[in-house]
């Protein structure tokens, strides 16, 4: 779980190189529609490479007009480098399988062109495409194959890509030693090459890496001789992250006025060119600098900036690391409400640390399953193909064999002679493909086996790991209840209790959904129908909710028949409207109105939640019932929020046979209708 997180961070790490926007504006003003030659062909590429992570589909673009002008100039190299851009930018967008079928196509051209130089550097990117999904062993095994090819045509800035995967690839395994050695080797060709920026770059991801390990002093030596390389080459960006790499381990050494003036520059810098990839870090930098000055207003606002920017930019760990550092503040300034805030946040996202971590490995398993059945999907095709085509040459040649005979009467014996003998060899080509496509189905099959083998495995340890958690959470609690009842607190030891309390319970609430959530799939059979009156079930059920309304000022509205009869399973029923119910008070302001409505239309029972909260985006509403989704709203009174209630909802709403829709617009409120018909088995 620890190795997937690294791997996130790295990815994530990775991405963030600034386009030089310098040089792509010369690049754009070479460019020529008119001109067709390998100079227009060689400026689109590299067009499209200088794009690829700030805007991939800028990249994609001038990728595919490589990829034309190159068919039309029919080249004899380089055809496959457009196809390998096109695979990186769809990559950074999330399209994964889109950029793996890229890359492969990328490598059948630089293959066919006997291209050694692409074939490497496309063996490289797809290790890293499969590195970022986790499947360390398959990375290792294509950085391998391209580390061959370079060292075979001897090419040291194609050996000083593959040997910057491997560092990274050691960096996941925690193999420290050889991640630094490899760094400083990428470093050495780097120099022997003399390009400045990539020397640079270099001396950055080795004292970064060195930084992060709490080297400072090498760190520093590094990053210094960076810093020089990027003022003769005027690299604002670069420049940017170096000092703020700098201060940190200014600061660290307790140097605080140099790390406050070079934390500045870089800050200023980043503010300047509003970077938004590497504000959040900046911010949080800055925040630092006030807490050791004492400034500690100044750092509240400069974590609370740190906060918004990490949220807009969807960077979770800085986001995560900016509420521990407002808790920090909260408790120096004797803010406890503000503390317990903050603090719960952290340790909410925290917990949703894990949950990615666990969310990354089943996008891992998924990612190999598909890629699986893709390859499988593309050999049937294959041979299909072959047994078409093979189709139709029989076919033709029975034509032509039909004609010949009308014309040429004499030449009858010896074309039917010809034909016999083509007719048994396409025959037997025949026999031996379909032996081929029986063995591919007989693979099929067994693949098939495995993928429900696995996905039963998968389940199996959700339910042991989930299980096992439960039951220390609930030690958890039993002892904070004999602590309060056995012993006298003091004030600060009552907070903690309660905020251990919450926590805890919050735990066991994610468990306990996750568990559901999981076994409605499997226990679909056992839900049993039963005609009770909804109307008495929910009047005494509903106070627990008209306690927790009142809690937050928010009128809880119930308009429900004397007698409503109704025919399904009671405990669905009574969880879909809970739901509901909950999600409505949590996210609702105070003063606001909740309304529960049942009603019955003929053999159908009406259910409506409604509310005057947030409401929900258009993104919002393609995401909400799926599991762990990350709305735009957010709890009004602090409560925690697992991405799993309309989950459980949908599901128990399909397994009733029935139908689940919403009503809303953005900070318009909300209503879910849910309509249940009358069910027996």
């Amino acid at each position: 779980m620890k190795n997937i997180l690294i791997i996130f961070l790295l990815s994530i790490i990775g991405t963030c190189s600034a386009q030089n926007r310098s040089l792509i504006f010369k690049l754009k003003n070479k460019l020529d529609a008119t001109v067709l030659n390998q100079e227009q062909f060689e400026l689109l590429a590299n067009i499209s490479w200088e794009y690829r992570f700030a805007r991939p589909d800028s990249s994609i673009y001038y990728a595919k007009e490589a990829a034309k002008l190159g068919d039309k100039l029919e080249l004899k190299k380089d055809l496959a480098k457009p196809y390998n851009f096109i695979a990186i930018a769809l990559n950074y967008k999330g399209e994964r399988l889109e950029a793996l079928a890229y890359h492969q196509k990328a490598l059948a051209i630089a293959e066919d062109q006997q291209d050694s130089v692409q074939l490497a550097h496309t063996y490289n990117t797809m290790g890293r495409l499969l590195f970022e999904q986790g499947m360390l062993q398959k990375a290792f095994s294509f950085y391998t194959q391209a580390f061959d090819v370079f060292s075979a045509i001897q090419d040291s800035s194609g050996l000083a890509y593959v040997k910057t995967s491997l560092a990274n690839l050691y960096r996941v395994q925690q193999n420290f030693k050889k991640a630094e050695q490899t760094y400083g080797e990428v470093l050495q060709a780097r120099i022997s090459e003399g390009d400045p920026s990539r020397i640079m770059l270099s001396l950055i991801q080795l004292g970064s890496f060195l930084n992060e390990r709490k080297e400072i002093t090498k760190s520093n030596y590094y990053l210094i001789k960076a810093d020089s390389i990027g003022r003769l080459i005027n690299d604002e960006i670069n420049l940017a992250e170096i000092n703020v790499l700098l201060s940190e381990n200014l600061l660290n050494k307790g140097d605080l006025e140099a790390a406050k003036r070079i934390g500045s520059i870089g800050f200023n810098t980043l503010e300047t060119t509003n970077n938004i990839r590497r504000l959040p870090k900046g911010q949080l930098l800055l925040g630092k600098i006030y807490m050791a000055e004492k400034k500690y207003s100044a750092a509240r606002a400069a974590f609370n900036k740190a906060l918004a920017l990490a949220r807009d930019s969807k960077a979770f760990a800085f986001e995560t690391e900016s509420y521990f550092h407002l808790a920090e503040v909260a408790r120096t300034m004797g803010n406890e409400k503000e503390e317990f805030f903050n603090m719960n946040r952290y340790l909410t996202l925290k917990d949703s640390a894990l949950n990615l971590a666990l969310a990354r490995r089943v996008e891992q398993v998924q990612f190999e399953l598909q890629l699986e059945t893709s390859k499988k999907e593309n050999e049937l095709l294959k041979l299909r193909q072959e047994k078409a085509e093979s189709d139709l040459s029989r076919e033709k040649l029975t034509n032509t064999l039909y004609l010949v005979l009308g014309m040429f009467c004499f030449g009858l014996l010896i074309i039917t002679f010809y034909v016999y003998r083509r007719q048994r060899n396409t025959n037997k080509k025949l026999a031996d493909q379909n032996r081929k496509i029986d063995y591919q189905n007989e693979l099929l099959q067994k693949q098939n086996q495995q993928l429900q083998e696995i996905n039963h495995e998968k389940n199996t340890l959700m339910s042991i790991v989930a299980h096992d958690l439960k039951s220390p959470l609930n030690r958890i609690i039993g002892l904070t209840t004999l602590i309060k009842i056995e012993g006298t607190l003091t004030p600060e030891q009552d907070k903690c209790l309660r905020m251990m309390d919450d926590v805890t319970k919050s735990g066991i609430n994610l468990i306990k959904d996750l568990l559901d959530l999981d076994g409605f799939s499997d226990t679909a059979d056992e839900l049993e129908p039963e005609t009770f009156n909804l109307s008495d079930t929910l009047t005494n059920h509903l106070r627990s909710f008209r306690v927790l309304a009142d809690s937050k000022g928010i009128q809880l509205k119930v308009e429900i028949p004397n007698h409503l009869e109704i025919t399904t399973d009671p405990s669905a029923l009574i969880r879909i409207i809970d739901n509901l119910l909950s999600n409505a008070i949590k996210f609702s302001p105070p003063d606001k109105t909740v309304t529960l409505g049942l009603s019955k239309e003929n053999d159908v029972t009406i259910i409506r939640v409604k509310d005057e909260g947030p409401g929900f985006s258009e993104e919002d509403k393609k995401l909400i019932y799926k599991k762990f989704a990350r709305l735009s709203a957010r709890p009004t009174g602090s409560e925690s929020s697992n991405g799993l209630g309309l989950a459980i909802v949908r599901t128990l709403v399909e397994r009733l046979k029935g139908t689940i829709s919403l009503l809303s617009e953005l900070n318009q409120g909300s209503e879910f209708i849910v309509v249940i018909p009358r069910w027996s088995k």
